[in-house]
């Protein structure tokens, strides 16, 4: 086949499909109106963010700097300079990289529970610098001159119908993991699924993992595409494996078989096989792992066991017995629920959005609840709720504030707060359950970011992620400085709770989530738990001498109980975690570590004014036919000819996102049409004009 006649198939075959791109035609939203904006240009990358954030946005621009060859190497890909923009004032902890306008933003507010011990501008510029590299991929063979016809809407086009979504994450999960220390790839969590699926004779298709199912859990795209691209790549040895499929996606676009080809081209089978070649290395080696670990801990079933996926998490005791837990399934939102000790249960309310895990003290319930703007989709809060367990009343307890992950002194009186700061960085607060006054603020140890706090006695005792990874501090309540009780490494330390003046916490420490205690006065750690699977969020029970957990089984969660005197107790060193034996390959191929920049030099960068007017329009995409895109969404074949006829049309879209529009010509029977729509949102009020 010419040349010329694969340009021509390619062309039609856009256009036939062509209202697939406007999908990118999107704004993520706007920021608060009163922010004044700066930029810094670098080598590759415009960084546009707000002035509050000035030290931030400088970290941000040598980690981008820095870190963007190593990230593109694999790939083979050479991006152009592109702009970032950095949103501080949303506490939805994302980033995003899109084509029609070419952008990345980063949200930078960085997550409070779960994730992984790293620290989120370096997760946030490996991931999303992948994506970056990814998408330049399609700026080339026949994209190139497709985007000479429709602009940036053509790079859209070839990722959406060429790459699989699985494909696109998981490569970028493996770029935050075999560049850093840490990464989803050292988390067992992120392939816990696919273990106890497997370990269970679960094998299903690569059509069934990717597509999912009503009937079924399944994982996310993450965890597939990390499962199928890091197993290709240890396999292989081939570094350069998504590049080459990528690349041969592109050259053979005319193909129908193309991405059979690639994969096989690159790793020497195609996905379904190296799907089941992956799927009985990986059972293999976590029965292997398994046999190290064996015996395994006894427990007693709290909740029941279903064949359904029901997942019970953060559960909490009262010394009456009654549990307390977030039930998630299939069918429904999470939800909070109570759990008698006959296995009956009665649903007490749906949540929100929960940064964390609630915390029971004096039948009150408290949690972090974030809560949207109601005007700025870019600025949200992370508020304090109580919910009385007597009444049923829920009440707001702060009000324009990011506080994350409570926690409560043993006699009330006092909460700890995690609070993130819009301009980076984070405090330890104390405030007065009277009142709900502050007592005190203690900013964090080494620029750390708190994750948890536990009370106990006169002490406050914090999760922290520093630049060496997550370790345990604590500080007086009174004040005094703080105290490293558990140094920092990479695996993960979470769900603190009390037992008898010591913290019983959660870790994938030896290659598992399992129930861990720490002595302070001791200065001891002790493994209480060996799980299958995994074993969190443990909360002591004294009166029943027990300790309650969530135990996951292929179904979901469970909550389960062990006897104190049938626990573990094993010594536990926590200066040498496991070694995820696929991860560790993968930073031998990268031979790239970001926790090992150097991040001098911020001060000899040149930030300038960010002119709004000056960059209200960015023309990024255009069509020769007329496309009404106010009823794209309502496309039926009766109404085909009220969205698409002869005609052109161009768009704007601002790198900010607040500033969008639409020029058009159309011809329809007989009658020559002009079409203009502008849409401005960097006010409170939005204008619109057409």
């Amino acid at each position: 086949m010419n040349r010329s006649l694969r340009y021509l198939i390619a062309a039609i075959f856009s256009i036939v499909f062509y209202w697939q791109s406007f999908a990118q035609f999107y704004s993520t939203g706007s920021d608060p109106s009163h922010l004044k904006w700066r930029e810094i240009k670098t080598e590759r990358y415009y960084i546009i963010y707000p002035s509050e954030i000035d030290s931030l946005a400088r970290r941000y621009s040598i980690l981008l700097e820095r870190s963007a060859d190593a990230i593109n190497q694999p790939l083979r890909s050479k991006p152009r300079k592109l702009p970032v923009v950095l949103h501080p004032h949303n506490v939805y902890s994302n980033g995003m990289v899109t084509w029609a306008p070419r952008r990345m933003e980063l949200y930078t507010t960085p997550p409070s529970f779960g994730g992984y011990s790293m620290n989120w501008e370096k997760q946030l510029v490996l991931h999303e610098g992948r994506h970056v590299a990814q998408m330049t991929m399609f700026e080339r063979g026949i994209f190139k001159p497709l985007s000479w016809i429709i602009g940036e809407q053509a790079v859209g086009i070839g990722a959406g119908l060429y790459i699989n979504k699985w494909a696109l994450e998981g490569d970028a999960v493996i770029a935050e993991t075999a560049n850093s220390s840490a990464g989803r790839g050292r988390n067992p969590s992120h392939l816990l699924y696919f273990k106890a699926a497997f370990l269970d004779g679960d094998f299903r298709n690569i059509q069934q993992w990717a597509f999912g199912s009503f009937k079924k859990f399944t994982p996310d795209e993450y965890s597939l595409g990390y499962l199928l691209l890091s197993g290709m790549r240890f396999r292989s040895g081939n570094s350069y494996l998504m590049g080459d499929v990528m690349t041969t996606l592109v050259d053979q676009f005319y193909n129908p078989s193309g991405t059979s080809m690639a994969y096989k081209r690159a790793s020497g089978y195609t996905v379904e096989e190296n799907l089941r070649i992956t799927a009985q290395s990986m059972t293999k080696l976590w029965r292997e792992e398994d046999s190290l670990r064996a015996p395994f801990t006894s427990f007693k079933y709290l909740t029941p066991e279903t064949e359904d996926y029901v997942s019970y998490t953060s559960s909490m005791i009262t010394p009456d017995g009654i549990s307390y837990a977030v039930k998630t399934d299939l069918d429904e939102a999470p939800r909070l629920v109570k759990v008698f000790q006959d296995g009956r249960e009665e649903t007490l309310l749906f949540l929100g959005r929960v940064n964390g895990e609630p915390v029971l003290k004096n039948n009150r319930l408290y949690w972090s609840e974030s809560i949207p703007s109601l005007r700025w989709e870019h600025e949200s809060y992370a508020e304090i709720v109580e919910w009385d367990l007597k009444t049923n009343n829920r009440t707001r307890l702060t009000k324009n504030a990011v506080y994350m992950n409570p926690s409560l002194s043993e006699d009330g009186k006092l909460m700890a707060v995690a609070e993130y700061h819009r301009t980076g960085g984070s405090s330890l607060v104390l405030l007065n359950m009277d009142g709900f006054l502050i007592n005190s603020v203690r900013r964090a140890p080494l620029n750390g970011q708190i994750k948890e706090s536990l009370i106990i006695g006169d002490r406050v005792f914090c999760s922290i992620i520093t630049e060496n990874g997550l370790g345990l501090f604590s500080i007086g309540i009174s004040g005094g400085e703080w105290i490293r009780e558990i140094a920092e490494q990479r695996q993960t330390i979470e769900s603190l709770s009390e037992m008898e003046g010591s913290v019983l916490f959660t870790s994938d420490m030896d290659g598992t989530d399992n129930i861990y205690h720490y002595d302070p006065s001791a200065r001891f750690t002790r493994r209480l738990t060996s799980a299958p699977l995994a074993a969190k969020s443990p909360q002591f029970c004294k009166i029943r001498g027990s300790v309650i957990y969530s135990n996951y089984t292929k179904n979901g969660y469970k909550i389960v109980e062990s006897p104190v005197d049938s626990l573990k107790w094993e010594p536990a060193n926590l200066s040498n975690p496991f070694k995820f034996v696929m991860a560790e390959e993968l930073s031998l191929q990268a031979k790239f570590n970001i926790d090992t920049v150097d991040l001098d030099g911020t001060e000899r960068l040149v930030s300038k004014p960010y002119r709004k007017g000056q960059h209200l329009f960015r023309l990024h995409s255009w069509t020769p036919l007329f496309v009404n895109t106010d009823i794209l969404n309502n496309i039926s074949y009766e109404n085909l000819y009220n969205i698409v006829s002869p005609g052109a049309s161009v768009y704007t879209q601002n790198s900010l996102g607040t500033a969008e529009g639409m020029l058009g010509y159309s011809y329809h029977g007989g009658f020559h049409s002009g079409h203009l729509r502008f849409t401005y949102r960097a006010l409170y009020p939005v204008f619109e004009f057409r």
